[in-house]
């Protein structure tokens, strides 16, 4: 599978038809569960997935076959969750009590 790995991910960076979606369906269970252990959370985990392969789709040509396939989008998908949960920080708590009443 390994070999499959580094094949499938240069059919993604010449644009083979089809490679870009053999990638997303070998690697959407794994990655789903990185995003999980990060967020803790069912909804925010495959929202992070999905922003993670637009994201893994345009950096394609930075890819360097040095790295494993799945650990170069796994790192990808790692940062992108640590960003969600500093924004996720960084967001000021609202309480009901500060909302409009609508008068």
């Amino acid at each position: 599978m390994e070999a499959d790995d580094f094949a499938l991910m240069d059919g993604v960076k010449s644009g083979r038809s089809g490679a870009f979606e053999a990638l997303v369906e070998r690697y959407q269970r794994r990655l789903y569960r990185v995003a999980v252990g990060y967020l803790r959370n069912h909804e925010d985990a495959l929202d992070a997935v999905q922003e993670t392969y637009v994201k893994i789709y345009l950096a394609r040509e930075s890819y360097r076959p040095s790295a494993h396939p799945f650990t170069w989008a796994a790192r990808i998908l790692a940062n992108h969750c640590i960003d969600r949960i500093r924004h996720r920080r960084a967001l000021p708590e609202e309480s009901l009590d500060d909302l409009p009443d609508g008068r």
